[in-house]
């Protein structure tokens, strides 16, 4: 077996943690695997090289049992403790936890209640009704899970791209260490999001073959069918050779990169002319890019001359979505600045995530005042990029924004997005974004569907209304790199592009090891057919400042100040986090550009403070005591205690329970045209207000949780979660919260790898909440 890369080590901690969780082991542990698989994902450096001088046990999350793994997996290439546990725990429950929803306490559950050990046993139990004679799983639930079971089925066999990517990197960066020559074609060498298998134009057939038995991702035995030499590897995805026959001629070889129906138009064209010449130009057709060689179509609108190139890397002037430490991010803005230089792009907008998303750190007013002068001060440093201070505001429930308008509209670029209540019905989700949209003060919509290819479809909206209500107000849409989202789709993007609406191609980055990995969302344009001057972030930042400056029309969105919009039980953790999942694919390096042709831009100057105008008198909250720097908690009387609730009665019995059906697969939506060009604005500058202050919102009082003992740290579900947030809303600072962890770690542990991650992190609380939390566990006691 080749040698593993640190995305494959990083995915062998995160699937130990997994593990461990079904296995139903202490739920610290799984924590610390978890954080040391997205600690491992993250490092600048292969871990051989870090192991070997030292700077791997300096990484936080890397203590001395997750180095010993490490060690095991580079000289051995495996882990004896995952292979004992994955066999102690089957295949079944590990495709079950995959269902949206369930969790792993959820499906030791469905072990132990229901005896459902696998997908079809859980189909089974599902058609039979069984599961609703089950305590607590009433009907809601259980249409939910049949829903999520049938959306995995429909995904079942597929991967995402990122992870197969991920093996096909590998298994190609051996056949170059033998010298082989090979071509990746089919869906993922044409940009698919999602992916059933990965194929291979070679010349040396059974060469190859060794190859891919000697990388360890072969995981069944070879098939053949006709010219093609298959066999099963990750996840279900086939790997599949063709011999390169020496005699083709050019347009087999391109023919072959595209799907049956372009081979099919593009051979036609060819003999019609003879069969003769070596590429595009010479059959009479525009250059036609990989990612759009699909259908009869595109070869007439090649043979009609039709320019069909769509955007390069290095067109790409700017990132415009990007997090820090300050929020969830793992480097600083002077790290994530220093990383946009190096690759050569002009601007980049530093947007933290805000308040509501509590779980991730996000900023309030304060913070995010204080940041706003930090990023003015260090623009001072850069004469060669521009830094943007901008923000990715929660878009809540009522469509109004989390954070102050004044204050969004004194940024430079503010990203507006959904992470919570995702599940919304279609005319309300799409009246929530709408909402966001004609604040005046959003410049794009962040991850607009939600989607995550092979995990979770997109919201239930109309995206014809959204595209029209984006267009009327003048707001972009992001297209989403992140390896987990591409979203938008690329029948997205187009219909966005054919309308007017430009879109933004941004990498989501949590660290600077992220920027330029622009391909994810690459993939998604290009196969739209986007052009350089149809994506915003291709073009100058003035372009982009008079975009905002025309938009902002003194429009305010009402700052909800009843304490009850932070958090929820359908937060996307995973989402959020999506670089640190699988981030497996090198940096697309954006070439140098000669900045020659332009005068250079003039850094951002501290921003003056200027008298403000007094804001139009909002109603007053309910009084609350002023609370001086760093408070001590006002002490408030004790609630009333809460009486126990009432059992509940048994249900009447039923003569029998009615099967809940599993939904069928809905079918592809058809392909978009290409869009039309749009005008670039003409740039004018923007001024940079301050911010105005404004009242806290009133603390909802949240029970205290039942004392556990400190080894006992319980694996926080949906429900558990939305406490949790709205806890560290209703508590300034998160104080409450804070005196928890403290206490968490002065306690006694037995095991020593939590003993020394809480040793790492003891000075600082917030943090160890954030890793807990992103853990998916969290400490009760």
């Amino acid at each position: 077996m080749g040698p593993l890369d640190n995305s494959e080590i990083a995915a062998a901690f995160a699937e130990l943690a997994l593990l461990c969780e079904l296995d139903g082991q202490p739920r610290h542990r799984a924590a610390v695997f978890r954080r040391a698989g997205r600690a491992l994902s993250g490092l600048p450096a292969p871990i051989p090289a870090m192991l070997e001088d030292g700077r791997l046990a300096q990484t936080p999350g890397v203590g001395a049992g997750v180095l010993e793994r490490v060690g095991e997996l580079l000289s051995e290439g495996r882990m004896r403790e995952l292979d004992e546990l994955g066999a102690r725990v089957g295949p079944g429950p590990r495709e079950l936890v995959r269902l949206r929803g369930l969790g792993p306490a959820g499906v030791r559950r469905l072990r132990r209640d229901a005896e459902v050990e696998d997908l079809e046993g859980l189909k089974a139990a599902l058609e039979s009704g069984a599961l609703l004679e089950l305590r607590g799983w009433g009907e809601a639930k259980v249409a939910r899970l049949a829903e999520a079971l049938a959306q995995h089925l429909e995904y079942r066999g597929a991967l995402p791209r990122a992870k197969a990517l991920a093996t096909v990197r590998a298994i190609e960066a051996l056949a170059r260490a033998r010298n082989l020559e090979g071509q990746c074609v089919g869906g993922l060498a044409r940009g698919h999001a999602l992916v059933r298998g990965a194929r291979w134009l070679v010349d040396d057939l059974e060469a190859w073959r060794e190859v891919l038995e000697a990388s360890g991702r072969v995981t069944g035995t070879w098939s053949k069918r006709g010219a093609i030499t298959s066999a099963p590897g990750p996840g279900g995805m086939r790997l599949e050779l063709l011999a390169r026959d020496p005699s083709w001629p050019a347009h087999e070889l391109i023919a072959r990169t595209g799907d049956a129906a372009f081979a099919e138009a593009l051979r036609s064209r060819v003999q019609a002319r003879g069969g003769e010449g070596e590429g595009f130009a010479e059959w009479g057709l525009s250059e036609i890019p990989v990612e759009r060689r699909e259908g009869a179509e595109i070869v007439e609108r090649a043979a009609r001359g039709e320019d069909l190139t769509a955007l390069e890397a290095e067109d790409l002037r700017g990132d415009m979505h990007m997090h820090t430490h300050e929020s969830d991010g793992r480097d600083d803005a002077r790290a994530m600045a220093e990383g946009a230089r190096a690759l050569g792009l002009d601007y980049i907008a530093i947007t933290e995530h805000s308040k509501h998303l509590s779980i991730a750190n996000g900023l309030d007013e304060a913070r995010l005042h204080a940041q706003v002068e930090k990023l003015r001060a260090l623009q001072g440093e850069f004469s060669d990029l521009q830094i943007l201070a901008g923000i990715e505001v929660d878009i809540l429930p009522d469509g109004s924004l989390d954070l102050d308008p004044d204050l969004l509209a004194s940024l430079d670029w503010v990203v507006a997005s959904v992470h919570t209540h995702t599940q919304m019905p279609g005319e309300a989700m799409l009246a929530r974004v709408q909402a966001a949209m004609a604040s005046g003060v959003v410049d794009c919509i962040g991850h607009p569907t939600g989607r995550r290819p092979g995990q979770r479809p997109a919201f239930d909206l109309d995206m014809e209304a959204l595209i029209a209500s984006a267009r009327e107000h003048e707001v972009a849409l992001e297209c989403n790199g992140g390896p987990n989202r591409m979203d938008l789709s690329d029948e997205h993007c187009a219909a966005a592009a054919e309308a007017g609406v430009p879109i933004v191609v941004s990498t989501d980055a949590h660290a600077a090891a992220h920027l330029g990995r622009f391909e994810f969302a690459l993939s998604m344009v290009r196969r739209a057919g986007l052009r350089r001057e149809q994506v915003l972030n291709a073009g100058e930042l003035d372009n982009l400042r008079a975009r905002r400056r025309a938009r902002k029309r003194g429009v305010s969105v009402a700052v909800p100040t009843d304490g009850a919009t932070g958090g929820s039980a359908d937060f996307d953790v995973e989402a959020a986090h999506a670089w640190t999942i699988d981030a497996a694919a090198p940096s697309l390096r954006v070439p140098e550009r000669s900045r020659a042709a332009a005068p250079e831009p003039a850094p951002a100057p501290e921003p003056e403070p200027a008298p403000q105008p007094e804001p139009a008198p909002q109603p007053e909250p309910a009084p609350q005591p002023e609370p001086a720097p760093q408070p001590e908690p006002a002490p408030q009387p004790e609630p009333a205690p809460q009486p126990e609730p009432a059992p509940q009665p048994e249900p009447a019995p039923q003569p029998e329970p009615q099967p809940i059906p599993v939904p069928s697969p809905k079918p592809d939506p058809a392909p978009t045209p290409r869009p039309d060009p749009l005008p670039e604005p003409e740039p004018t500058p923007i001024p940079a207000p301050a911010p105005a202050p404004k009242p806290e919102p009133e603390p909802v009082a949240i029970p205290a949780p039942e004392p556990v003992t400190p080894d006992d740290v319980p694996m926080m579900g949906e429900s558990e979660l939305a406490g949790v947030a709205a806890e560290l809303r209703a508590e300034p600072r998160g104080e409450a919260i804070k005196a928890r962890l403290k206490a968490f770690v002065a306690a006694p542990h037995s095991d020593p790898e939590l003993r020394e991650e809480l040793a790492r992190v003891h000075e600082d609380p917030k943090r160890l909440a954030i890793s807990l939390l992103m853990g998916a566990s969290f400490p009760r006691g």
